[in-house]
């Protein structure tokens, strides 16, 4: 069993901005209730998808959100969108990837944080 979570981090190459997260598995820092690591970076997620709502100002379904028990988490932004929402989705989106690179400094061998960039 793979005891470490996978982040990637969906960035556009065309406008060379991050427009979504993956995060897949369980970093088994500690039993279920006490991982600190999982509770962390599934904050960090659900936090910026509020946040896209309640600032950016999309609609729940515009996000494109799945989500698993096995630890799944996505969400991305609409391909197409106007810049003053992508301008505050940006500064969301960047913030989040501060505290995931945060939590890779304290617990590196819990969480693998890729960049994964689309020709969109």
């Amino acid at each position: 069993m793979d005891t470490i979570v996978h982040v990637n981090i969906l960035k556009s190459k065309i406008k060379s901005r991050i427009y979504g997260y993956e995060v897949l598995g369980h970093a088994d820092y500690d039993d279920y209730g006490y991982d600190i690591v999982c509770a962390s970076i599934s904050t960090l997620i659900f936090t910026a998808i509020n946040s896209l709502e309640d600032v950016a100002k999309y609609k729940e379904n515009e996000l494109n959100i799945k989500m698993a028990e096995n630890g799944y988490m996505f969400f991305s932004l609409p391909v197409n969108d106007d810049d003053t929402r992508l301008t505050v989705a940006n500064i969301i989106l960047e913030t989040t990837f501060i505290g995931l690179n945060s939590i890779e400094e304290e617990y590196g061998q819990y969480i693998n944080i890729k960049t994964v960039i689309n020709n969109i």
